[in-house]
């Protein structure tokens, strides 16, 4: 047995440090890898296996573009497990490489066995890259569920319950805290008639903050579900005998629709958290959105039916410590900052496509990133690499790494105008700029998850923002760029502006809301 051999047995990797120990470990076994190909087969063997445990240690301390690298050298090294593509496209996804990651699921699934978790993080990718119609989305969910969802149980009977007070609701839910889910629903609930409408909270979260207390403090009952499985979570909510179970999960992380699909409520619907496009799960009979997330053309592309709310389909609670609204930067610095705090595997060719034009028109311009994945400096080099390609020089691009939330809500004194990429628009990232007096240029798509921030806009009266195409999108963010002292005014006065709007207007939304869960009960009692 050679040296390297004997330095890469699986037993000897296991006692070295871990990525997040040692960075550098992953680029210490990168280096053995022209030694391996000349080494022989087990040499090669035993330096897939640690390249593959060092991937998945990175992936899971967050490293992923670490990761991504050392699970596809793995790979090429002919390192076999049922999970180690789906791994690969798990970490270019987490590292901002959507298209790179929806060939890698692709493989995956055609090399099988399939995971359900992993097909709906695929589901999710798949939402980030150009070219799909709104076909391709149902199809690829209802192919999902053809691969996941055994046959559906029956319907329970729908109570008499539907014509009487309350209406006992479920809201099922991993996100009962400080994340989309508590922004864009505990500030409506919170105004919900108890008499009108009684709420039995599912959380699948360990996870616990100040907005946990507020879902609580609003709840009838509060059941932790995470520790059980699916069977066990899907009867103890059969008990409580409800008239409507809302999910609030769906196909993201810390969604439980292995409990949905047992059909624990006679009816069934699917609201904010994990909200993307239909589901394709036959157990959801109801999608709930609005007329501008999801317009009347688009209703036969979701396998649920769609219900609209009357203006926007959530409703944000800002977070109460959020930092006061600073004035324009623009005005101090003498040049205009843009931004955009979404995920980046958001950031499509046609989104860097347009930026680069935005920052070629505006003199002196510059754009911030900042998003979790820009914690890594691979990850900076390939996002600098890219906007390059565009003729962005460096000084234009800052990239910012994550920080706690306050902070982050603090990071927009330094932003003049927010771009919004594609096809794939921000959601609360949307609603945080705008409470931070910064008004966000959208380009709407086709996907429920690709008009968000449309449907807020116009909600909240700023409809200006609103681009129809590429060349307006450009357009407006120039335009907007050009005339500081307007930019200004609306940035002293966007606050209060969203706060009287209904996009914030959480009284006028839980009467609408819970007179939506009463139409779709009785629509199926009738």
């Amino acid at each position: 047995m050679s040296w390297l051999s004997k330095l890469l047995r699986p037993k000897l990797f296991r006692r070295t440090p871990a990525p997040d120990q040692n960075p550098d470990s992953i680029d210490t076994l990168l280096k053995l890898v022209a030694d391996a190909q000349t080494a022989g087969a087990e040499t090669s063997e035993h330096l897939a296996q640690a390249l593959s445990e060092a991937g998945l240690k990175a992936l899971g301390n967050g490293r992923p573009a670490h990761a991504a690298r050392a699970l596809t050298e793995a790979d090429r090294f002919g390192f076999r497990a049922p999970e180690l593509h789906y791994n690969i496209a798990l970490a270019l996804s987490r590292s901002g490489q959507s298209e790179a990651a929806a060939e890698a699921f692709a493989r995956a699934q055609s090399d099988g066995p399939r995971d359900r978790a992993a097909d709906s993080f695929a589901l999710r990718n798949a939402y980030a890259c150009a070219g799909l119609s709104l076909s391709d989305y149902r199809q690829m969910a209802e192919n999902w569920a053809v691969h996941h969802v055994p046959q559906s149980p029956p319907r329970p009977p729908v109570s008499a319950r539907g014509s009487h007070q309350p209406l006992k609701v479920g809201l099922l839910s991993g996100r009962f805290h400080r994340h989309a889910v508590g922004f864009l629903a505990v500030g409506a609930l919170e105004h919900i008639d108890p008499d009108r409408l009684e709420l039995h909270l599912f959380n699948n979260s360990r996870l616990s903050d100040d907005y946990t207390e507020r879902f609580k403090a609003i709840a009838a009952s509060w059941h932790d579900i995470r520790a059980l499985e699916d069977d066990a979570a899907a009867q103890l909510i059969r008990n409580q005998s409800l008239d409507l179970l809302i999910d609030m999960g769906g196909h993201s992380a810390g969604g439980r629709l292995g409990v949905v699909m047992q059909r624990p409520a006679p009816v069934q619907a699917k609201w904010a958290g994990g909200q993307h496009g239909t589901t394709g799960v036959p157990a959801l009979d109801y999608f709930v959105s609005d007329a501008i997330s999801t317009p009347p053309a688009h209703d036969a592309f979701f396998t649920e039916a769609v219900i609209r709310l009357p203006h926007s389909y959530a409703c944000y609670a800002p977070p109460p410590d959020a930092p006061p609204v600073t004035p324009l930067p623009a005005q101090e610095h003498d040049k205009v900052t843009f931004g955009c705090f979404n995920n980046i595997a958001k950031i499509s060719a046609q989104t860097k496509e347009m930026w680069a034009a935005i920052l070629h028109q505006v003199p002196s311009s510059r754009l911030v990133l900042k998003h979790a994945a820009l914690n890594e400096g691979e990850t900076r080099d390939r996002v600098r690499a890219e906007f390059a390609a565009y003729g962005v020089t460096p000084d234009q691009l800052i990239l910012r790494e994550p920080t706690g939330h306050q902070t982050h809500l603090g990071a927009y004194s330094d932003i003049d105008i927010s771009l919004d990429p594609v096809p794939w628009n921000g959601c609360v990232t949307t609603c945080e700029s705008l409470w931070m007096g910064v008004p966000v240029v959208t380009l709407p798509g086709e996907a429920f998850c690709h008009r968000h921030s449309a449907s807020f806009l116009s909600t909240a009266g700023l409809t200006d923002w609103i681009a129809g195409s590429s060349e307006d999108y450009v357009a407006k963010a120039v335009a907007a760029a050009n005339n500081l002292n307007r930019l200004s005014e609306l940035r002293a006065n966007l606050r209060s502006q969203l706060a009287a709007s209904p996009l914030c207007d959480g009284e006028a939304f839980a009467q609408a809301f819970v007179d939506t869960c009463r139409r779709m009960v009785e629509t199926e009692v009738g």
